[in-house]
């Protein structure tokens, strides 16, 4: 999906960038620590992302007596968790397995991890055992890196792309075009039955479906895609951000 950032929302996201790098030299310098990295991050939900830090952004939000450091609102509902830590830290997906537990348990998809210059989108999947996906991780110091496609990324998480289910959309094109989907869809009886047909019009030989799916998996199809998809699966994970805004609207 190609991400198309309202013209307003890129240029006060360009405005504030260029600001919070200096901050953001400065305190990877002095390597504040986590509290303080986390006061960043609340100016830059505010300056950068959009949004209302009085009534949009809720702190230490509580799930059953435990505490992630923010709670993003739309339309009061919560939308997004978000773990800080301290600027110095590299981030790692251990830091987000709790939030991701948290974020499953309540029904929400999207969970960030971020440093302050780092931001790393994850998507939940409600599944058992509980899974996530990394979106995106996106330095926004990276030189490397044109300042149109950071702006890209970070609009997704942006109020504007929340509230306009931009990011959902994304999520959605994007997870139906993943190879595990792929490979799922090809290992349906429909799929399997239908190139077993096509096969035999070239060679003259039906093979059997076993036949066919035991040389997809060894000569074809990354192994690692194989063992855990079946159609059931395969059909639940094309379907899941659907359920998922269905959960939440009921």
């Amino acid at each position: 999906m190609r991400i198309k950032v309202p013209d307003k929302v890129k240029r006060r996201m360009k405005r504030e960038l260029e600001k919070y790098s200096d901050v953001l030299r400065m305190a990877i310098k002095k390597n504040i620590n986590e509290s303080d990295t986390s006061n960043i991050v609340n100016d830059m939900l505010g300056d950068i992302f959009g949004y209302d830090k009085f009534f949009d952004i809720t702190t230490e939000y509580k799930i059953r007596k435990h505490y992630v450091d923010y709670g993003v609102k739309i339309n009061d509902q919560v939308k997004m968790l978000i773990e800080v830590k301290a600027v110095g830290v590299p981030l790692s997906e251990q830091h987000i397995f709790q939030a991701v537990s948290y974020a499953a348990n309540e029904g929400i998809e999207w969970v960030a991890l971020t440093n302050a210059h780092t931001w790393q989108l994850y998507h939940v999947k409600f599944t058992r055992p509980i899974d996530k996906t990394l979106v995106y991780s996106v330095n926004v110091l990276d030189k490397t890196m044109s300042e149109s496609d950071i702006i890209k990324l970070l609009y997704l998480i942006s109020k504007e792309s929340l509230v306009d289910n931009v990011l959902d959309r994304y999520w959605a094109e994007e997870s139906l075009s993943s190879p595990e989907i792929i490979a799922g869809v090809l290992f349906t009886s429909e799929i399997i039955d239908r190139i077993r047909q096509e096969l035999k019009q070239l060679t003259g030989y039906l093979m059997t479906p076993r036949e066919l799916k035991t040389k997809l998996k060894a000569e074809i199809i990354r192994e690692d895609l194989v063992p855990e998809i079946s159609p059931a699966k395969a059909a639940e994970t094309a379907e899941r951000p659907a359920q998922a805004k269905k959960r939440k609207a009921a």
